[in-house]
């Protein structure tokens, strides 16, 4: 009985040991830039993108207004969609701070 239970710890180890660490850089001076275009851009919210990484919406003043951004980011930390990411609603009145979607109950 001691074989298997070896053989079982031997294989999680292996695992643990070819897990892939984190791709997002920890250091905040090398952060994932996901907008470096002029003026403010505030209040973030983020959901996750079923593929390990995120899609990011923020207020974005760039063109003189509030507007919503987005920008899709993968596992590894590389952004996906247009750099400064993409325009998701530029309406007037001025739209500010974006909020996460609520989670419905399961059922």
């Amino acid at each position: 009985m001691r074989a298997p239970r070896v053989l079982a710890a031997a294989a999680l180890l292996a695992l643990l040991l070819a897990a892939p660490a984190l791709a997002w850089p920890n250091d905040p001076t090398v952060n994932v830039p996901l907008c470096t275009a002029a003026n403010a851009q505030i209040e973030p919210v983020s959901v996750p993108d079923g593929s390990g990484g995120a899609i990011v919406l923020w207020s974005d003043l760039r063109a003189g207004n509030y507007d919503l951004y987005a920008q899709r980011v993968s596992a590894a930390g590389v952004p996906q969609w247009t750099a400064n990411g993409v325009v998701v609603c530029n309406a007037r009145p001025a739209v500010l701070a974006p909020r996460r979607p609520r989670r419905e109950a399961a059922g």
